[in-house]
């Protein structure tokens, strides 16, 4: 059965937790970043490549993600969530930290990692999450408005 998102930041939550050893806390910080990858993932493919683009590229690797959300190229999708560049800084934080923390986590296991650092992690993917959701309703919206706009003229 394929893995979604909401599994990975479900997962990463239930390794964090007080009776957690570092192990666990480690996994989850690697989880709950991946959650976020995955769950900009569908959003950012609708993006036109950024300016750093490798042309022969198969993937949307970790650093075009940022970057895409960052560059905020999204007249295409929706000319109001045009507007919402500021929001986009912040999804692009939520990302480089979250990435940070993961690659800390998984590369660096001679420094030590806590819950507290493992909760922090969780409730940025909960913030992207809830970002996705408006980021969503606004081209969802948008699209109305556009079918609306269509039939009226």
């Amino acid at each position: 059965m394929p893995v979604s998102p909401t599994d990975l930041r479900d997962l990463a939550k239930s390794l964090s937790n007080s009776e957690s050893c570092e192990t666990e806390l480690r996994a989850a910080m690697s989880r709950a970043y991946y959650a976020i990858f995955h769950a900009l993932l569908p959003f950012v493919s609708k993006l036109p490549p950024s300016s750093a683009h490798r042309e022969h590229q198969l993937h949307i690797t970790h650093e075009d993600l940022a970057r895409r959300i960052s560059e905020w190229r999204v007249e295409s999708i929706s000319p109001t969530l045009a507007k919402k560049r500021p929001f986009a800084a912040a999804v692009v934080k939520a990302v480089d930290t979250s990435r940070a923390f993961r690659e800390r986590a998984d590369y660096r296991l001679h420094v030590h990692v806590t819950l507290d650092e493992a909760l922090q992690q969780i409730d940025r993917v909960d913030r992207v999450f809830r970002a996705l959701e408006m980021i969503e309703a606004e081209i969802t919206s948008s699209a109305a408005n556009c079918a609306e706009e269509r039939q009226a003229g």
